[in-house]
């Protein structure tokens, strides 16, 4: 990390936000949000924005039981679409997803617009053809 990353790493969020300085991390997690919302999609997300996991219920499961009632076969075929592009996540919704100082604002946008396609490729998709789904999000 250089002098002036570690000084603006340090800022605190209403300073950062004055001077339009992005965090790569909340930016990430803040765009699969919306992607997701502006979709009808309900999800939910656990942990530290930098390994957070990603849910399709409303809020995170806190045991086995709970997630077995979130959607996670909407989850797995988004995962699988999200590997043709290069964007490797977990494939089991259990498990978080990883950014770190690497991940730059260009990478968030491209991984978000990814994202976006491979959400769009999943909902139009025939349950059959994703697989078993609780939930059908195609309207």
């Amino acid at each position: 990390m250089n002098e002036c990353s570690f000084i603006l790493s340090g800022l605190r969020a209403p300073l950062r936000e004055t001077l339009h300085i992005q965090n790569p991390v909340e930016t990430a997690r803040a765009g699969i949000g919306r992607i997701l919302t502006a979709r009808g999609i309900t999800h939910g997300f656990a942990g530290h924005p930098a390994t957070s996991g990603l849910f399709f219920n409303p809020q995170p499961p806190s045991n086995y039981r709970e997630w077995l009632n979130s959607d996670y076969e909407f989850y797995d075929a988004v995962a699988e679409e999200l590997h043709e592009p290069g964007i490797l996540v977990e494939p089991d919704s259990r498990e978080p997803w990883f950014l770190g100082a690497a991940h730059d604002m260009k990478c968030v946008e491209e991984t978000l617009d990814k994202f976006a396609g491979a959400v769009d490729i999943t909902m139009a998709k025939s349950p059959q053809e994703r697989g078993k789904v609780k939930t059908s999000y195609v309207q």
